[in-house]
């Protein structure tokens, strides 16, 4: 039941929030021009990320993104197993599966502890960003009371594979010591599993509401957003459309003039600022950032449908930052979700 509430409250949130997306122009819905080339590169920078290889934070930012993907894979095939006739984790791949989940578990509570020193500690970064703590420590919770669930489940039954569950024999070894009572255990475990349960359908409930949104949105955006070198810019309309009246002005004057994958990607930032370490307007003092850009345009998004009915782009985002931007395309190229702020100042001109 609570599995079933969290997944409509979620689903509710993504509704509610692509609502807001396609009040952007929809013409054309998917303005993809090579399919195939552009699946890769989705693939490509979903799964590998390779702009982010360069600094800690991007590392660390890996670490949780795929210790969470195998958690997540892994849940769902324990779901499977039980609640369907199924019949697969047993064997040499169960032996695999425990020593994969928690080696992965491992990976994403290291790659928390790093985010969590920058988001913490070091308060006077000037690349700090608000609003991530509750999510790392949800996170967080979720890893530590999933191992504690393992172990205590390994201290009940018992396991003659101690070497592929590392984590969770080492509390299983420690629960031991410490109890000896087997009523005692079997209350513990029970009251961890619903911990673990709890937060999990927490987050899931949480996800659309809160900054991790961009879990969904990045990888979203990066599917369908228009894929085109550095530089190349792109004609707003095209003229058949202004003479069959289907489009009745060239210049983007709103928020709403913005097309729907603009919109979608003002949700995929994850405000990390590598547009702003690249551009080089910012770096001599003019008064451009890209990821404030972006940032201003989303809380339009935020305010709702009427806000970007109305708002002129260039209340959002002044004309002399516009104006300061040298259109290199340094912005895109590091992008690690894809997002083209030169686009959207290009737009504010315009």
């Amino acid at each position: 039941m609570l599995a079933w509430l969290s997944l409509a409250i979620f689903s509710i949130g993504i509704l509610l929030r692509a609502s807001l997306w396609f009040h952007g122009r929809c013409r054309p819905l998917f303005p993809i021009a090579k399919p195939l080339g552009h699946l890769r590169g989705f693939l490509v920078h979903t799964f590998a990320q390779p702009r982010l290889h360069k600094t800690l934070k991007g590392w660390a930012h890996m670490a949780i993104f795929w210790g969470f993907l195998v958690l997540f894979i892994g849940t769902n095939l324990v779901a499977l197993e039980y609640s369907t006739s199924l019949s697969f984790l047993h064997g040499l791949f169960y032996l695999l599966f425990s020593l994969s989940l928690d080696l992965f578990g491992v990976l994403m509570l290291v790659g928390l502890w790093i985010a969590a020193q920058r988001r913490f500690r070091d308060r006077g970064s000037t690349d700090r960003v608000q609003g991530y703590g509750p999510v790392l420590v949800l996170l967080a919770l979720i890893g530590l009371t999933g191992f504690l669930l393992e172990g205590s489940r390994i201290a009940l039954l018992g396991s003659f594979w101690f070497d592929f569950s590392p984590v969770g024999a080492a509390i299983a070894a420690g629960l031991n010591t410490a109890v000896s009572d087997e009523a005692t255990l079997v209350r513990w475990h029970r009251d961890i599993w619903w911990a673990h349960a709890l937060l999990t359908f927490g987050f899931i409930s949480y996800l659309p509401f809160g900054r991790l949104l961009h879990a969904i949105t990045a990888p979203l955006h990066t599917l369908v957003a228009v894929q085109k070198p550095s530089g190349v810019l792109s004609t707003p309309f095209r003229l058949e459309d202004l003479e069959s009246g289907v489009v009745t002005r060239a210049a983007p004057l709103v928020v709403a003039d913005l097309h729907w994958t603009q919109l979608l990607s003002l949700d995929a930032c994850t405000e990390c600022g590598l547009c702003d370490e690249a551009c080089p307007a910012l770096a001599v003092g003019r008064p451009l950032s890209p990821r404030g850009a972006v940032v201003e345009l989303r809380h339009v998004l935020d305010q709702g449908a009427s806000a970007i009915a109305e708002t002129p782009l260039e209340e959002v985002v002044a004309p002399v930052a516009a104006w300061s931007c040298t259109t290199c395309g340094a912005c895109t190229e590091v992008c690690p979700v894809s997002i083209r702020p030169l686009d959207l100042l290009v737009d504010v001109r315009r």
